[in-house]
């Protein structure tokens, strides 16, 4: 693991960036000291700005995934990156996580720390809508295949958005993980994911029980995809 002390006081522009994992990039100058540990495959940040307190909800969010406002004052949140530089001196955060995070960019300032975060050893989540469980439902070898290769950061409280074939975006909102009373906690390849399903509103006169209720939870570890769904 890099020294924290590596970047500590190191004060960072974060910009928006199209991508389609919650990975970061940081810029050539602020990546150096860090690519010169043989361990930077994978390094936890975190950022830390000062939040005017505004609020947008992003073109297109759904009611129910609205951000909440946000308090004015000192803020944090952690990011992951897996080692790629961007050509600028900001550093970049993808644009579907600064939604998830609810981060007000552009930011003019922000300090970098390395840090190392527990791993979770079980995270629960729930489908933000309907259609996010429907998909979750019918593919969820793919889902789970797909998650270390988005996702490395969790947080309850947040959602957190998964793309699929590159065409679908699944997001889930992170209800509890375990170690509890964490701010964040790392996904590893032994972390226990359960997803408790989320039906749509049932039409009069139709009963609300059916597979919905079947599927009382989606229980898996993150290791590796069950072979029925490869």
């Amino acid at each position: 693991m890099a020294d924290s002390a590596t970047v500590a006081n190191a004060s960072v522009a974060l910009e928006a960036v199209g991508a389609l994992t919650s990975f970061v990039r940081l810029p050539a100058w602020l990546a150096a000291p860090l690519l010169a540990h043989s361990d930077v495959t994978s390094l936890v940040l975190r950022l830390e700005f000062q939040d005017d307190g505004l609020s947008l909800a992003p073109a297109g969010a759904k009611p129910d995934a609205r951000p909440a406002p946000r308090a004015r004052g000192r803020r944090h949140v952690h990011v992951a990156w897996m080692g790629e530089v961007s050509s600028g001196r900001a550093l970049l955060i993808p644009a579907i996580l600064a939604d998830d995070l609810n981060l007000p960019l552009p930011i003019a300032a922000a300090s970098v720390t390395v840090v190392a975060l527990e791993p979770a050893s079980r995270v629960d989540a729930e489908p933000a809508g309907a259609d996010d469980w429907e998909v979750v439902a019918s593919q969820p070898g793919y889902l789970e295949g797909e998650l270390l290769n988005q996702l490395c950061v969790v947080s309850p409280g947040i959602c957190l958005s998964i793309s699929l074939h590159a065409a679908t975006v699944v997001r889930l909102r992170i209800t509890a993980c375990e170690p509890s009373g964490r701010d964040a906690l790392r996904l590893t390849h032994g972390t226990e994911l359960v997803i408790a399903p989320r039906a749509r509103a049932p039409v009069a006169s139709v009963g609300a029980s059916g597979a919905s209720a079947a599927c009382a939870c989606l229980l898996y570890t993150s290791d590796a995809a069950d072979e029925e769904d490869s």
